[in-house]
């Protein structure tokens, strides 16, 4: 039997929503996904701010922009990380088998 992609999408939005609420519930969750990355690149733009002049650095304006990506990076990785935990949850309670 295949589903429609209106019925998928329905789907998708209730365990979004059901994520969502959770995580806001718990603002413990919030943080790491928020606070550690803004952190990292704070303490590491200050701590190598001085790397830049040092020759063969690749030429930028601040240290901050060169370690921007990898700050991006980390907190697209903690959002899936407590995205795949809230569905993993979600599939254990059987509100996933609810939806099929």
């Amino acid at each position: 039997m295949r589903r429609r992609p209106a019925e998928t999408a329905r789907h998708l939005v209730a365990l979004s929503r059901r994520s969502t609420l959770a995580i806001f519930r718990q603002p413990a969750l919030v943080g790491p996904s928020l606070i550690f990355p803004l952190f990292f690149a704070a303490l590491g733009s200050s701590a190598f701010s001085r790397a830049i002049s040092l020759p063969g650095f690749p030429q930028v304006d601040s240290y901050l922009q060169f370690t921007l990506a990898g700050t991006v990076t980390q907190g697209v990785l903690f959002g899936s990380v407590t995205g795949a935990a809230a569905l993993a949850t979600d599939i254990q309670d059987g509100f996933f088998d609810r939806l099929l």
